[in-house]
């Protein structure tokens, strides 16, 4: 009797160690399952930032993909849906929560159009140019131009336009009055670009030098190639080199009778700066 008393009382100890054991494992559990929880919802913050999600596993066999909220606990977590909806889901329901990366694609940001070159509208193009030749003693001589043309751009290739200005040939004493017309365009559809322009039209000459010397204007064209810069949307800069040719006629009267006529061609290399709008 005493030895099975105290056997009972062995197994009645070895009872009661193992139920500690477990109600201490049981704690143990709980506590390494809060952490887990806690881990979840720190790592839910960083790979959010990092384009992933927090994938939810159901007991049941659904699968559940979003953004484990902050407020979530160890007994229930709120996840958060791509399209913005909110599920409540208690932890006796969820299987496992995993992390999937997301290959986020890059979205090219739209460009800033801003101050794109137009497209197509009222155009102007002012000139200051200079003009370069031979005299016909053979000397070198610089003019000077001005000019402005005003008309409408159908693209980036194509406008036309009607312009004025003072075409000056110093060495003699010479000053035109060209009325034109004038088409030209951009060659590439960039904000620096290659530009051609040609124009044509009739020079009107200054009045007589005095009353026995007369001078008239004629036929006068001029193209060119350069570069255009766009500022803004509607303002640019332009350099160009070109050729000008130019008739006029020079006068020379003694008499009613007695005259003499000189025609003359001038041909000029040019430089020109200007600003389009």
């Amino acid at each position: 009797m005493e030895f099975d008393r105290i056997t009972n009382t062995q197994n009645i100890r070895l009872l009661y160690h193992e139920k500690n054991i477990e109600m201490k494992f049981t704690r143990i559990t709980q506590v390494c399952f809060l952490c887990l929880g806690l881990s979840i919802l720190c790592c839910s913050e960083i790979f959010a930032q990092q384009s992933s999600l927090d994938v939810v596993h159901l007991k049941e066999g659904g699968v559940l993909k979003g953004t484990i909220l902050p407020n979530s606990t160890a007994e229930e977590i709120d996840l958060q849906l791509a399209g913005g909806a909110i599920l409540n889901i208690q932890m006796t329901r969820i299987a496992e929560i995993t992390v999937e990366n997301v290959v986020q694609q890059h979205i090219r940001p739209p460009r800033d159009r801003s101050w794109e070159p137009k497209k197509k509208g009222y155009a102007t193009y002012n000139h200051t140019t200079f003009s370069f030749g031979q005299s016909q003693w053979g000397d070198t001589q610089v003019g000077f131009s001005a000019s402005t043309a005003h008309g409408y751009q159908f693209c980036r290739h194509i406008s036309v336009a009607g312009g004025i200005g003072v075409d000056t040939y110093p060495n003699y004493s010479e000053v035109f009055y060209p009325v034109y017309g004038r088409v030209g365009g951009d060659v590439l559809k960039k904000k620096i670009t290659p530009i051609w322009f040609i124009e044509a039209g009739y020079a009107f000459a200054r009045d007589s030098f005095d009353e026995w010397t007369t001078l008239e204007g004629g036929l006068r064209t001029h193209s060119g190639l350069g570069v255009k810069f766009y500022l803004t949307e509607k303002v640019n800069l332009m350099m160009a080199l070109g050729f000008r040719y130019q008739k006029s006629t020079l006068t020379n009267t003694w008499d009613d009778e007695n005259f003499f006529e000189t025609k003359r061609e001038f041909q000029r290399t040019t430089f020109g700066i200007g600003m389009g709008f």
